[in-house]
């Protein structure tokens, strides 16, 4: 393989793995904000959302990070479940 193509499929792949991510937090946004704000007793509008596994390229076991009204949790990705608090709010 020459080294153009490695660079440039190592870059596809960077490039996939930060989609990726975009992809993952679009869509807890659109799946589970609703219940993250209830279970955190804060308005959607105050929660931000981040992506904890940025180098996974997998769905499962993939984390989300919340944060929103002083307190925080993470979510985990599960095969038979979707999305699972694995912190409880703190």
């Amino acid at each position: 393989m020459k080294i153009g193509s490695l660079v440039g499929v190592t870059g596809f792949l960077i490039i996939s793995a930060c989609n990726m991510q975009q992809v993952r937090v679009d869509d807890f946004r659109k799946n589970m904000l609703t219940r993250v704000a209830f279970e955190m007793n804060c308005p959607a509008a105050d929660i931000t959302v981040q992506d904890l596994s940025p180098d996974q390229g997998s769905w499962l076991g993939a984390q989300i990070g919340v944060q929103g009204c002083g307190k925080k949790s993470v979510y985990v990705s599960s095969a038979h479940n979707g999305w699972v608090n694995n912190t409880g709010v703190r």
